[in-house]
């Protein structure tokens, strides 16, 4: 993917968004390649999730799609300030959607498990076919691991729990209750749930949300 394309002037910026809006491809086309570093910057940050780069570019160019049929050039705001909030959104999302893979005792813990940093368990019988007569238990090295290899994941899980708490402790009491409710709960919290018990709109509380998950990354990733 090419990101060395100079970032846009206002007014270059302002017309090929209206072509763009107005079902130009070609233009769409430019504001996606001239934005796309911004994708890569962000997707960057969210590597050490375990999820490989190239998806979360994927991802990000998303977001940049999702902001370009939201933005409004007319109130006087440029593309790229309004763009990284849905770019980190996405990513975001994406990230935690890998979430959807582990079958546990319950969502939270599954959440929680993930915040920790601890890979996903896919919830797959060892007899499942990957193809052939091959299964998954076929694929897998050693499925018991030794006893001081568990000791080592217990111990390192719970640094990790420790680090996350840490992580919370640092978020101001708005961030803290969002990122609670939406992720480390067992029941699925909206925006559209929240937003009246906050009292802010949708959209603030996901630009809330997603600023409280970049400070708890950076300060999980920091550990």
């Amino acid at each position: 993917m090419r990101v060395s394309q100079a970032y846009l002037s206002p007014v270059e910026e302002s017309a090929l968004i209206r072509k763009a809006k107005a079902g130009d491809d070609h233009a769409r086309d430019r504001i996606v390649l001239a934005f796309s570093r911004l994708a890569v910057s962000i997707a960057r940050k969210y590597r050490t999730f375990g999820v490989p780069v190239e998806d979360l570019v994927s991802e990000g160019i998303i977001g940049l799609l999702t902001a370009l049929d939201k933005f409004d050039p007319d109130r006087g705001n440029r593309f790229y300030t309004y763009a990284q909030w849905w770019v980190r959104a996405q990513i975001l999302d994406y990230v935690f959607r890998q979430v959807g893979v582990v079958r546990g005792p319950s969502s939270a813990a599954a959440k929680m498990r993930f915040f920790r940093g601890e890979r996903p368990v896919m919830s797959m019988s060892m007899e499942a076919r990957v193809g052939g007569d091959l299964t998954v238990g076929d694929t897998l090295v050693c499925a018991n691991p030794r006893p001081d290899e568990l000791a080592e994941t217990v111990i390192d899980g719970e640094r990790r729990s420790a680090a996350l708490d840490r992580a919370l402790g640092r978020l101001k009491k708005r961030e803290r209750a969002i990122i609670e409710a939406r992720y480390l709960s067992d029941e699925k919290v909206t925006l559209a749930d929240l937003s009246p018990v906050i009292g802010v709109s949708r959209e603030r509380i996901r630009q809330i949300e997603v600023k409280a998950l970049a400070k708890v990354s950076k300060a999980m990733a920091a550990e």
